[in-house]
């Protein structure tokens, strides 16, 4: 572009300029300011010295082309050239010049009227011409700028149009999106719902199972109380007819012994008839001894339970110490008839250092082994035995080798277990006996019914079924479990659980466990969390919320009672639709103000805890347009740190704060912190 160009303004220019319109941006208009058809593009970019050529020469192109401004031509007057003189014209080639010498003749004045003539003439034509160029011009320009403003309004209805079309998708999106946001929050809704009722549910099948399980445990226990009723009544029925078959033999004797002396007396009476003799001292004495003897069998029958055989005790400690391969000491051994015929050993010591231990066994025998080498008994019955763990295993894992004892059915009344690791209320138990001695079931029930155990032999190990309706986790732990069952294997120095659950803090608990014991114990397994009450475990923290999550432990001590002094556990977890106390994190972030609430939609993360310090990282916390992430430490003392990046986005409003956590877990206090 020419730096002499001179632009004026248009009428359209003029009325941006006057501030009728306001279609050009600041800086185009203050070009146009400047613009005043006298100042060259030149003299313009002196004026304007902050803009450069080539911006100058783009700003003053986009002004023309949008028809601001026009360039500005002025008019230049023109000048025919002198008609040539006559003579000149007809004086051949040469050229005369003393034709400007000669005097004017009329003649020539004439000559030269008529060429003014012919100029004026001419000028006036030419000016015609010009008008007429510039009326044809001026339609050109017309024609142009109508197709133009056509097609300005033109694009302008495009643009319309579009920005119409543009607002009815983002119209016709938002309402997509607000019908997709209330489709997901009915959906949500629904998930909440379906969650709730599946809690419900759950409950109501804990419950259910509960009360089944009290249903079938009450069944069990009158079951057994019918059958112990019936082993009673059996027993007295055994009791009656054994005494009045006693009695009935009794007479019997007696009778045969009335009978045989009878025969005698009436031989001798024939006998003496015959030799006409008769003995009256004789018959005077033969009628009381007769009455003395049937005193003397039945004062014998009577007498006989508490009559010691202690000379049996060799034969019985021999027999039962090739059964039990250990010593075995008694004290004592009675024998009675009445109501069954049964042994009474007293004062029973299985061990030698007193592994099992017995104040009375009782052992009802079959009538035709009572005194025999090889005795069978119907039934043994220990009254309130005392067992070491080491005697425990001895019974539950020993093999029966002697075969001069057969046993049908073994029972305990008021047996205790006697173990530093294990603690087991008063119970009592009953064994079912095989054909080979070992045993084939146990059913073991604590006195209070609270504890139910059955174990039955799986080849060299045993397995064990354990229902406790409120067990307390042993090994030095303070949890208890509602409702807690458990199955699994045992064997001599390990317990495999396969599977328990309980009901712990409003929700349940369930997972595997393996627990070993040798030189040191060891428990280790993984545990799974389902609904717990976060008011319950963190009160001071949590004012509601729902705790899931999954986690491997390891547990290691010398001694069993201290496995819980130093767990470690690593997992995940998750806290549902809960309020989070001690602070109300949108205010923190607009006031930097502490107390109030959070309710939030979740709080997730992984844990590590290791003897008594605990560790949580990362942590995220979600709460609308509300997040927070970040890490805290917990120890023994309930001592928290932490600090977490706080962040509300909303489409109207983006802001970030830091978030430090200290105090305890049930006074905790959250405090607003420099990123």
């Amino acid at each position: 572009m020419d730096n002499k160009t001179i632009f004026s303004k248009t009428a359209k220019g003029l009325r941006e300029r006057a501030g009728r319109t306001k279609l050009l941006p600041h800086d185009l208009r203050d070009i146009l300011k400047e613009i005043d058809g006298k100042v060259s593009v030149g003299e313009l970019l002196e004026r304007l010295g902050n803009l450069s050529e080539s911006m100058l020469e783009s700003a003053l192109a986009r002004l023309a082309e949008e028809e601001y401004i026009r360039e500005f031509v002025q008019e230049t007057p023109t000048i025919l050239p002198p008609a040539p003189s006559r003579g000149a014209a007809g004086g051949g080639d040469d050229l005369d010049f003393t034709s400007y010498a000669r005097p004017v003749s009329p003649t020539a004045e004439a000559d030269e009227q008529g060429v003014l003539a012919d100029q004026i003439l001419r000028k006036a034509q030419a000016m015609r011409a010009r008008r007429a160029g510039k009326q044809a011009a001026a339609v050109e320009k017309a024609k142009r700028e109508a197709v133009e403003q056509a097609r300005k309004e033109a694009a302008e209805r495009a643009r319309q149009e579009a920005e119409a079309q543009a607002r009815r998708e983002a119209e016709e999106k938002a309402e997509r999106e607000a019908a997709e946001q209330a489709r997901k929050e009915a959906a949500e809704r629904a998930r909440q719902e379906a969650e709730a009722q599946a809690r419900r549910e759950a409950e109501e099948q804990a419950e259910r199972e509960a009360a089944e399980q009290a249903r079938k445990e009450a069944a069990e226990r009158a079951r057994q109380e019918a059958e112990a009723q019936a082993r009673r009544e059996a027993e007295k029925k055994a009791e009656r007819e054994a005494a009045k078959q006693a009695k009935k033999e009794a007479k019997e004797q007696a009778r045969q012994r009335r009978e045989e002396l009878a025969r005698r007396k009436a031989a001798e009476k024939a006998a003496l008839q015959a030799a006409n003799i008769v003995p009256r001292k004789r018959a005077n004495w033969i009628k009381p001894v007769a009455l003395g003897l049937s005193s003397l069998i039945i004062l014998g029958l009577a007498l006989i339970p508490v009559i010691p055989f202690d000379g049996q005790i060799p034969q019985f400690e021999k027999t039962a110490t090739e059964q039990f391969q250990q010593p075995v000491k008694i004290k004592s051994v009675r024998l009675s008839l009445v109501p069954q015929p049964n042994w009474r050993l007293n004062g029973v010591v299985i061990g030698g250092e007193g592994q099992i231990k017995a104040p009375q066994v009782r052992m009802v025998a079959e009538l035709a082994t009572l005194f025999s080498d090889r005795k069978v008994f119907k039934s043994v019955e220990l009254d309130a035995p005392i067992l070491s763990d080491e005697g425990l295993g001895w019974l539950l894992f020993g093999k029966a080798l002697g075969q001069d004892f057969k046993f049908g059915r073994v029972s305990a009344i008021s047996a205790s277990l006697d173990s530093s690791a294990i603690r087991l209320p008063i119970f009592d138990a009953r064994a079912d006996i095989g054909a080979d001695g070992s045993w084939q079931k146990i059913l073991i029930q604590s006195v209070d019914k609270n504890v139910s155990l059955e174990l039955q032999p799986q080849g060299e190990k045993l397995r064990v079924e354990f229902n406790v309706e409120s067990f307390v986790m042993p090994f030095g732990s303070a949890l208890t479990l509602r409702g807690f069952k458990a199955k699994g294997v045992a064997g001599r120095d390990e317990l495999a659980v396969t599977e328990f659950k309980g009901r712990s803090h409003g929700g349940f608990l369930s997972g595997n466990a393996r627990l070993k014991w040798a030189a040191t114990w060891s428990l280790e397994g993984e545990v799974e969390a389902k609904q717990l009450e976060m008011e319950q475990l963190l009160p001071g923290l949590l004012e509601s919320g729902r705790l899931e999550g999954k986690a491997a432990y390891v547990l290691r001590a010398q001694d069993a009672d201290k496995l819980f002094a130093a767990p470690h556990l690593e997992g995940n977890f998750a806290v549902q639709k809960g309020v989070l106390l001690g602070v109300d994190l949108a205010r923190l972030l607009h006031s930097g103000g502490s107390g109030g609430k959070t309710p939030f939609a979740r709080i997730s993360g992984s844990f590590v805890h290791d003897g008594d310090k605990t560790q949580l990282r990362p942590v995220h916390l979600a709460a609308g347009f509300l997040s927070a992430s970040g890490s805290a430490d917990a120890d023994g003392s309930d001592n928290i740190r932490g600090r977490f990046a706080v962040e509300l986005k909303s489409p109207k409003i983006l802001a970030r704060g830091g978030l430090a956590v200290s105090g305890t877990l049930s006074v905790p206090h959250f405090n607003p912190a420099v990123r």
